[in-house]
């Protein structure tokens, strides 16, 4: 997933990138659901998986 705008500190972009992998169905889902202006899934954070 790209970087839209900003920046952070090399070890919190790892950790963003590897949520964003590990969970990539799930956001995949909730982009869908929005697109419908659909209430969204709540999907877990970095620090409580």
């Amino acid at each position: 997933m790209p970087v839209i705008a900003g920046a952070l500190p090399r070890r919190a972009a790892k950790l963003v990138r590897e949520w964003c992998q590990e969970h990539q169905a799930d956001l995949a889902a909730d982009w869908e659901l929005a697109q419908r202006y659909e209430p969204l899934n709540m999907i877990p954070g970095a620090d409580n998986d």
